[in-house]
């Protein structure tokens, strides 16, 4: 999403889900014991049937720019946006870019809606300190509060960025204010495998119902750009990143290229994942490869107008999106709940449900 502004809709996605609890009509040997956990009705999991009722996903409001990217190093590939919510402060982590390399940039805000960007004094830019950068090269920087009981102070943030050397594995960080960041070690934690691997925003996230971290990660599958997991005990061995799967195809390539997952525990059922992809439909046939995407673009690109065409070849063309290309966010997703011994991610039209694949060990 090339935007030289980021809108606060696409910060809060508001979901209510108008519902009516029936008594179940199966057997008790099917009944789900979900003891006193709190559950979300966003799909037909816990729901025999529904009588005059319906499951209604609601739409987020539009409201005011949240923040401008009108700095000298912030420009149009200013975004990867992180919020963490820290006690009464928001922290804001977004991608930046002085030229070459990417840098990355840090904002604060009381409410979450009106957000400042402070003086670090951390990395030079043009000779001056006087900025909001807090890393001077990093890729698709994401950081996360860790949860983890026990976590040591000064590692009670933690982050992944893509290394810009290649082959472009998964770099570690920690900090221990959210604003000073250092390498947790130099080696990766977080080897590439898979084609196209972290071509994006990749998620981590410290996991209360499987008792471990867990990773999202984009990758390409079927020619199409998915999402893998994979989970590690000490934030530094991983396991083989996994394929998830989705329902409406039936294998592990989704039905659109979903660019990013943004894929977080739900903060008061934390045995369920909220996935939020970001949808990208293009409609520049340089970016896909199957025969159907490649029919799909050239459809899109004959609405461009010839003006638009021209303007994007000589002023803005750097090789990345193409014009005509539509970003959508704000599909919900779900994930897995504990009591599941083992299942795949499930994928609906207009409602993606991330079921993640939890061992029969971490469920207990």
């Amino acid at each position: 999403m090339h935007l030289r502004a980021m809108r606060l809709k696409s910060l809060l996605v508001s979901v209510e889900l108008l519902i009516v609890m029936v008594p179940p009509a199966y057997g008790a040997e099917d009944v789900v014991d979900i003891g006193s956990r709190r559950e979300l009705f966003v799909d037909h999991f816990l729901i025999d049937k529904l009588a005059g009722t319906r499951l209604e996903l609601q739409r987020p409001r539009p409201a005011e720019v949240a923040i401008r990217y009108d700095q000298p190093w912030e420009d149009h590939h200013a975004f990867y946006t992180t919020v963490l919510k820290d006690k009464d402060t928001f922290r804001m982590y977004y991608r930046g870019r002085a030229g070459n390399p990417y840098t990355t940039c840090y904002a604060e805000s009381r409410d979450g809606i009106y957000w400042t960007k402070p003086t670090l004094d951390i990395v030079t830019f043009k000779g001056s300190t006087k900025n909001n950068v807090i890393l001077p090269t990093a890729l698709q920087f994401c950081p996360f509060i860790d949860s983890r009981p026990g976590v040591a102070a000064s590692q009670r943030y933690k982050a992944n960025s893509r290394d810009s050397n290649p082959p472009a594995s998964l770099i570690g960080y920690v900090s221990a204010d959210g604003v000073h960041w250092k390498k947790i070690r130099e080696k990766p934690i977080v080897p590439v495998a898979l084609t196209n691997n972290f071509d994006s925003q990749n998620v981590m996230f410290w996991s209360e119902a499987e008792k471990r971290y867990v990773l999202y990660a984009r990758h390409m599958e079927g020619g199409r750009r998915a999402s893998a997991r994979a989970t590690s005990i000490d934030f530094l061995n991983w396991t083989k990143q996994t394929p998830m799967s989705y329902s409406d195809t039936r294998t592990t390539t989704p039905s659109a290229h979903l660019y990013t997952n943004q894929t977080q525990p739900y903060f008061r059922a934390p045995h369920i994942y909220i996935s939020l992809p970001g949808r990208i439909f293009f409609a520049d046939p340089r970016h896909v490869s199957r025969e159907d995407d490649r029919a799909e673009a050239i459809r899109r690109r004959r609405a461009v107008s010839s003006e638009v065409l021209d303007f994007y070849k000589n002023h803005v063309d750097s090789g990345g999106g193409g014009p005509g290309d539509i970003a959508s966010i704000g599909h919900l997703g779900f994930g897995c709940r504990q009591i599941f011994q083992s299942c795949n991610s499930s994928c609906y039209q207009g409602l993606r449900l991330q079921k993640t694949a939890i061992s029969p060990e971490a469920a207990r």
